[in-house]
């Protein structure tokens, strides 16, 4: 996806599509990296609240844009669809609610527990996702073993409907 006007205002937005040729269907597996608020976070941290805050604000705003062109983005390149990756956006996120509410959120739907894939210290956020369109079903999902990021992975177990 062309990132150029979200990268000049200090977005991310790493989003890139793959087609896949499965048994002779196309499913198309589409992985995003969205902007985090750690900046702002860290801010707010160190006692800087008013100038993380605005951080904070500008970042979620950002992240909002990116949530929408990417979730437009999945959708467009075809069907059965998957948006995968660090969203940088906790579940109870309205903007992650609103924008994603005709996919379903594979760990939200067959996961158990909080599912928090990010690690830092103490905390762990759920904030990457396997979201699947109306093609598949969801069997399963659960975080798996370190594997030496500042991330879980996040493993799904999905099942092709063949008349979705």
């Amino acid at each position: 996806m062309d990132r150029e006007n979200l990268e000049g205002v200090g977005g991310s937005a790493l989003v890139a599509t793959f087609s896949l040729d499965v048994r002779g269907r196309t499913i198309h597996v589409t992985n995003v990296h969205l902007e985090t608020p750690r900046a702002g976070l860290e801010l707010m941290r160190a006692g800087l609240v008013a100038e993380g805050a605005e951080i904070l604000r500008q970042k979620s705003l950002l992240r909002e844009i990116e949530l929408r062109r990417a979730e437009r983005w999945g959708r467009e390149r075809g069907h059965p669809a998957l948006v995968v990756g660090d969203f940088n956006t906790p579940p109870e996120s309205r903007h992650l609610r609103r924008i994603w509410a005709d996919w379903t959120d594979a760990f939200g739907h067959a996961g158990f527990g909080i599912g928090g894939t990010r690690l830092n210290g103490w905390i762990r956020a759920r904030i990457d996702y396997v979201m699947a369109d109306d093609h598949w079903t969801i069997v399963g999902a659960w975080t798996g073993e370190p594997v030496g990021s500042d991330h879980l992975p996040l493993v799904a177990r999905l099942r092709l409907r063949s008349n979705p």
